[in-house]
């Protein structure tokens, strides 16, 4: 491991010494990093790495940032991709995300109607029965025939 990468890995190894896990990760990403600063180099690109922020230049507008969910929980982000995969109910401040949560309660529905949740209705059947008075004598008529037919098949 060259020089530079060795004083990060110390840095890094003391900020975390009772975690194990995490130092073992540190150990193993620092590796990759090497090998891969390595293979840059064969081609002739030279690379190192540097403690702190990236400089201005560099320096992405899409930033690490705290994000916040309707219910109070916050969660540091780093790409929006991040915030993607984190799901819906998520925003730049509790405020916004509280907002966006009740605009989502009321597009969901009233009262928990929703249009997964409505009654199917067999069109065919209502196209061909208009009137009150003659759905009420097919309903009638179906449940004599449901009732003949259940004691037909219990005999």
């Amino acid at each position: 491991m060259q020089h530079y990468l060795e004083l990060i890995r110390n840095k890094l190894l003391a900020e975390h010494p009772d975690l194990m896990q995490n130092c073992e990760l540190i150990e193993k990403t620092l590796r990759e990093i090497d090998v891969a600063l390595e293979r840059l180099g064969r081609f002739g690109h030279q690379y190192h790495l540097a403690c702190g922020p990236c400089p201005d230049e560099l320096a992405s507008a899409w930033g690490p940032r705290i994000v916040w969910h309707w219910d109070g929980r916050r969660r540091l982000v780093y790409h929006p991709t991040d915030l993607a995969e984190l799901g819906e109910g998520w925003a730049e401040t509790l405020e916004e995300a509280k907002a966006l949560a009740g605009k989502a309660q009321q597009f969901a529905g009233r009262g928990g109607v929703r249009s997964a949740n409505l009654p199917a209705l067999m069109s065919d059947l209502l196209i061909h029965i208009s009137t009150p008075a003659e759905r009420e004598a097919d309903r009638k008529a179906r449940i004599a025939a449901w009732k003949l037919e259940r004691e037909n098949g219990e005999k």
